[in-house]
């Protein structure tokens, strides 16, 4: 008899000895637990673990172990090492005989993180606040992907160094100011990744607003900033504002409103308050905010959406910025129905430069009349004289795009070859 043989035949009786240990183990525990005297016979039931290895072998088909069967898998071709590797695959555990494939876990899921602040004129800084230092923090902290603030105080001839400070980076900006005095304005800061424009909505005398569409692969959204000055009629701003509701309601958006309603709509005997509630209601709308947005302890602030529209969570922040306090909220949305990220870049349009008044201004420059005589000071002149020019020509513009992610297997190699061959084609 060969070696690999009586080796089977131990194994299987190895195996065969311990099948009948374990499907004979519950008898005999039954049967001591019946007549040892020094046990109670009201015992407790204790379950006994299934006495195969694996359940899904219990039932194996016979040409599972056939030569065929292993010479159609390529595993092993002698006979004696088939039944060998059939036992090892018993004995291994958490085998199935087609498990079949893996059950894919839904997307995951993400959220949009929404705030709304009557800022209360947003570029303030003195010894005791620095609003925009603040602004930057609150987006950082609460990692904010859309900012909306009333009160702005931000004119329609607003410097961009204003914008800039209070945009952080990877984030953008857009505000509606008052028509007519100071005060007052809207506007919005948000991720530049993210598709937010403007829509053109008429304009109303009782407040202002300002109409943002965010559009995804799946679905859109309406993001509506508001702001009623509180010297505004009440009944003119209910009317106004129902015929503004009745303009969005074509849209099929999703619907987000926030702002500064300067209603007390906590309150049951405050008529305007309730009209306003009532005209919510007709247009299938809901209010999220349950607690005091103002010092004064009434809520001023609302979160207003579809019924229909998820909202998984809303609130208020405590007070820092101005007598209110920011209202939040997030939106469910699924990873596959974001746009494809955007970024901010800087450009010029270098061929829009007149070459001879270029060389003109050049030769008309310090580095001509009165040049530095130092490597160093030279260097650092010929830097800023050309810049300044630069920009006079061709100044830069900021521009958002799409961000096109990059692919780990375009070389620099590649990327050569790619140039040359869009040069070759531009040439046909």
């Amino acid at each position: 008899m060969s070696p690999i043989l009586h080796a089977a035949q131990v194994y299987s009786f190895l195996l065969l000895s311990i099948y009948l240990i374990t499907q004979l183990s519950p008898y005999l525990h039954s049967y001591q637990s019946l007549y040892d005297p020094l046990k109670p016979h009201d015992h407790v039931y204790q379950p006994i673990p299934h006495s195969s290895v694996c359940q899904c072998l219990d039932s194996v088909p016979v040409l599972f172990f056939s030569k065929s069967h292993y010479a159609s898998l390529n595993l092993c071709s002698r006979p004696r090492t088939n039944f060998l590797f059939s036992l090892l695959l018993l004995l291994s555990g958490n085998v199935e005989l087609n498990p079949g494939p893996r059950t894919t876990s839904p997307a995951p899921t993400d959220y949009f993180n929404i705030y709304c602040q009557n800022i209360r004129s947003a570029t303030v800084i003195n010894d005791s606040i620095n609003k925009p230092e603040m602004i930057h923090q609150l987006i950082q902290d609460c990692n904010i992907d859309f900012l909306f603030l009333t009160e702005s105080w931000l004119s329609s001839d607003c410097p961009p160094s204003i914008t800039n400070s209070l945009t952080p980076t990877d984030y953008s900006f857009l505000h509606v100011s008052r028509p007519t005095g100071g005060g007052g304005g809207v506007a919005a800061i948000f991720k530049s990744k993210y598709s937010l424009t403007p829509i053109t909505t008429p304009t109303f005398g009782s407040f202002e607003h300002m109409l943002l569409r965010l559009s995804c692969k799946t679905k859109s959204y309406l993001f509506l900033v508001v702001y009623r000055p509180p010297s505004c009629s009440k009944a003119s701003f209910l009317s106004d504002f129902a015929s503004l509701l009745e303009e969005l309601a074509a849209y099929p958006s999703e619907f987000i409103a926030l702002g500064d309603f300067n209603l007390h709509l906590d309150d049951p005997n405050d008529t305007y308050a309730t009209s306003f509630l009532t005209l919510l209601e007709t247009f299938d709308l809901k209010q999220h905010i349950s607690v005091p947005t103002h010092i004064s302890g009434h809520i001023l602030d609302p979160v207003i959406s579809k019924s229909t529209t998820s909202i998984s969570s809303s609130g208020v922040s405590e007070f820092c910025f101005s007598d209110h306090s920011a209202t939040h909220c997030q939106i469910p949305i699924t990873a596959s129905s974001i746009s494809p990220s955007r970024i901010k870049k800087t450009t010029r349009k270098i061929s829009a430069i007149n070459i001879e008044h270029f060389s003109a201004d050049i030769r008309a420059s310090s580095l001509f009349t009165n040049p530095e005589f130092t490597l160093s000071s030279f260097s650092q002149q010929f830097e800023s004289v050309l810049s300044a020019i630069l920009d006079k020509h061709a100044p830069p513009k900021q521009i958002i795009c799409r961000a096109h992610p990059t692919k780990p297997f375009i070389t620099p190699a590649i990327l050569l070859q790619k140039k040359e061959r869009s040069r070759l084609e531009s040439i046909f």
